[in-house]
Order: structure tokens, then sequence, then C-alpha cells
């Protein structure tokens, strides 16, 4: 299969299902793509079930990465991690690509670009109760005061989709939780397409970022990317066994959001 291209005003989503159980070989295989450190994370874990979870997710973004490196191997992707604790693509030489991963139960995706930041993060649905704690705990008083026109239900649904655009946006500008979320807000009542209202950031960090949202299975997706799009986001989906291209969900500028 040829290297896939990867313009520089483009951003690619790849996502996969994670089973609850994988064929031994395929799990070999992905083991044997981990580098020393990855594989230093994975013994950490205890529970079965996240260990999986991490092994598939950790062989995706190297999987993904492949498809764009003509002839690199899986295995031979090296990375290093940023002073936010954002992973970077370090090797091979002469191959400038940035990504981002983010995995829940039964879900893992990886956002890939040529030079812009970018931030991934996938949630999985929770009770209305939990949700709406969770916002009023972590959520600007902006958008807490907005969710509150709303039923609880659809308040919840609408809280999750703005959380995961929250941790996606922390993670692309690299400094993950150590951003605090309530120090940015979105326009809960315009809502998609999303945008920054209000924002103790610098503009250097704060401005011309674009937002994405999907649902995938009851998942919710969220994609913060720096710059405006010229063309619109790609999401793929990387079918089992194999890992071969399994559909082509289209171009997004703003994805569904079922």
């Amino acid at each position: 299969m040829a290297a896939l291209e990867l313009p520089a005003d483009r951003v690619d989503l790849w996502y996969t299902r994670v089973e609850p159980w994988e064929p031994e070989e395929s799990r070999r295989r992905f083991w044997g793509w981990l580098d020393e450190r990855e594989r230093a994370t994975w013994e950490r874990y205890r529970p079965p079930a996240r260990k999986h979870l991490y092994l598939i997710a950790h062989a995706l973004v190297r999987r993904v990465l492949s498809l764009y490196g003509d002839s690199i191997e899986p295995s031979e992707w090296q990375f290093a991690v940023a002073p936010g604790g954002k992973p970077e693509v370090v090797g091979p030489g002469g191959f400038a690509v940035r990504f981002n991963l983010s995995h829940t139960n039964g879900l893992a995706a990886v956002g890939v670009t040529r030079w812009r930041r970018l931030g991934v993060d996938v949630e999985a649905g929770k009770a209305p109760e939990t949700m709406l704690a969770l916002a009023r705990r972590f959520f600007a008083a902006s958008e807490v005061a907005e969710l509150e026109g709303y039923p609880a239900a659809e308040a919840s649904q609408i809280a999750l989709e703005v959380w995961t655009l929250k941790e996606a946006f922390m993670k692309g500008v690299g400094l993950g939780m150590a951003l605090s979320p309530r120090r940015f807000a979105f326009d809960v009542r315009a809502g998609r397409p999303w945008r920054l209202v209000a924002t103790g950031l610098d503009s250097e960090q704060a401005e011309g970022w674009t937002f994405a949202t999907a649902l995938l299975g009851g998942v919710r997706l969220a994609v913060a990317v720096e710059g405006r799009l010229a063309e619109p986001l790609l999401v793929r989906q990387l079918g089992p066994a194999n890992w071969d291209v399994a559909g082509n969900l289209g171009g997004w500028s703003d994805p569904p959001h079922g």
C-alpha cells in the first residue's frame, strides 16, 4: 500500500473499536511495536482491560503513522515527551508529523497533521447527575449558567460535548490538566460550530483554533486544531484484524453529531 498524502493544511482523524479480546497473534505483533517506555507503562497497569486498551491505543498510533511514512514500520517510530507531557515524534528523521491520541472503553482515536498543534479527546457517556456535577465543578461560570437553561437530560449531553472540547483544547495547547478548564469558556448557548468566547489565556494560546465534535457509537469525540482548516477534517476507521482501512466517513468541517 502506497503511503497516504498528508497536506500541510489538513488534519486526519483515525479511530478503531477496541474489542475486549484480540487474537494472540495480533497482541504479540502489537507488543513488538512498542518501545521500552511504552512497555514499562503497560506493565504498570493492573486491570487486564486497562492493559489491553493501552496496548491497542498505542499500537494504533504507530499503525496510523506508518500509513503516511513511506516504508516506515510501526516499530520504528520514536517519541519524546514534551514538557507538558505531550508525546511528539522525533524519528525517523526527515518526516514531520504531529499526532494526538485519546482512548476510552471501547474506542481509541488518533489525530495526525503536519505542523499544527492539535488535541483529541474521546469520552464515554455518563449519567446526567454525574455529568452535571462535573460541569459545576470544572466549567467556567458562564458555561454553568447557560447549561442551567436546559432540561437536565439535554444539559448533560451538552456538558459531555463541552467537556470533550475542553480536554481536546487543553491537550492541543500542550498543557493538559495543568491548564484549569475554568480559565476558558465555550459559547454553550450558540453551540456548533463551537468557539471560545472567554479565556484567561494569552492571545497566542487562545486565538485561531478550530473545533469539531462527533458521536461515534455512543462515544463523544472532540478535536481542537490550531488555525483554520482549508480542507475538511477527514475521519477514517481502521478495521479489526489486519487494521486495514475499513471505512472512510468522508470530509467533515464540523462532523455530524448524532
